[in-house]
């Protein structure tokens, strides 16, 4: 991959790009604009290269859009999931998953839906595998819900939303009835 241009700014995810074919294969060449200005282009090789760009755009367009979903790791899953005062509902991806990228939008509304009573996180597998192997986690996604430090319930694979919000309305409804 050779870049052309800023290095230090975020790209935002929606690329102008041109393809072309030569003697040496296929080279995509693309422009991405900034939020701040200017531009950064690439030019990529690969289908490695465009996978690892395509991460970077995403991971960036979460950042910026997705304020009330939580990125999860090994490091601080032990302060951020099992020690939480309110349940909370992790979802196992990676980047290379169809299934984890259906899933995901699904996942960012039930985090807007459920602020304050519901914490939402997603964890990526291929960054921290510990975690994954610890919960004995097969496939992705695997959505799951913790709630006093403790695994309640868990949903593998690709779900309707309707089954997740019946998997944490349960949960908190059985919550509610023990607190009153």
């Amino acid at each position: 991959m050779t870049i052309i241009g800023k290095k230090d700014a975020v790209p935002r995810p929606v690329p102008r790009s041109k393809v072309e074919t030569g003697r040496s294969g296929t080279l995509l060449s693309l422009h991405l604009p900034f939020s701040a200005g200017g531009g950064l282009a690439v030019r990529l090789t690969s289908i490695f290269d465009l996978l690892v760009l395509a991460r970077r755009c995403d991971l960036a367009a979460r950042s910026e859009f997705m304020s009330d979903l939580i990125e999860i790791t090994d490091a601080d899953f032990q302060q951020v999931v099992l020690d939480s005062a309110l349940p909370v509902l992790v979802d196992l991806w990676a980047a290379w998953c169809g299934p984890c990228r259906m899933v995901t939008p699904v996942v960012e509304q039930l985090a807007d839906e459920y602020a304050g009573r519901l914490k939402v996180g997603k964890l990526d597998v291929d960054s921290n595998p510990t975690t994954p192997g610890q919960y004995g986690v097969q496939g992705i996604p695997t959505v799951i819900l913790f709630k006093g430090g403790e695994e309640v319930a868990r949903l593998v694979g690709a779900r309707p939303k309707a089954q997740f919000v019946s998997m944490i309305e349960q949960h908190l409804a059985e919550a509610a009835e023990r607190g009153s």
